[in-house]
C-alpha cells in the first residue's frame, strides 16, 4: 500500500467529522486505528505517581536554588509536598471507594438469593 493512500484517508477522516479509518477502503483491516484504549475496571493509574515524582523532583531543585534554608523549606512544602499530597488524595478517591466497597461486599453474608430457605 502506498503511504499517500494512508495520508489521503487520514486527511479524509479528519475532514469528515473525525470518523475513524474503518471507512477508508485503502487501509487494510489489520491497520485500522482502534481509537482510545479502554482501561479495565480494576486497573490502577500508575502514571499519576510518575507525574507526582517528577513534580517533586522539580520542586526539590527549586528549593535547592533558594537563597536561604527557610525559603527552601517553604518552597518545598508549599510548591511540592502539600499540592502533591492534595492531588494524590483527590485523584485516589475512586480507588479508595472501590476498595471500601469490595471489603464491604466480602464482609457481608451471602446475598439474599443465595441464602438458605427459611423453615416452614
Amino acid at each position: 500500500m502506498r503511504p499517500s493512500a494512508i495520508l489521503h484517508c487520514s486527511i479524509g477522516a479528519v475532514n469528515a467529522d473525525r470518523q475513524s479509518f474503518r471507512f477508508c477502503p485503502a487501509v487494510p483491516p489489520a491497520r485500522v486505528a482502534t481509537g482510545s484504549r479502554r482501561r479495565r475496571g480494576g486497573a490502577y493509574n500508575h502514571g499519576m505517581h510518575i507525574v507526582a515524582i517528577a513534580w517533586l523532583y522539580v520542586t526539590v531543585l527549586m528549593a535547592l536554588t533558594e537563597s536561604n534554608v527557610v525559603a527552601g523549606i517553604l518552597t518545598l512544602l508549599f510548591y511540592g509536598i502539600l499540592p502533591v499530597a492534595l492531588l494524590l488524595w483527590l485523584f485516589g478517591g475512586p480507588g479508595r471507594r472501590r476498595r471500601a466497597a469490595r471489603k464491604a461486599a466480602e464482609a457481608t453474608p451471602a446475598a439474599a438469593g443465595d441464602a438458605a430457605d427459611p423453615p416452614q
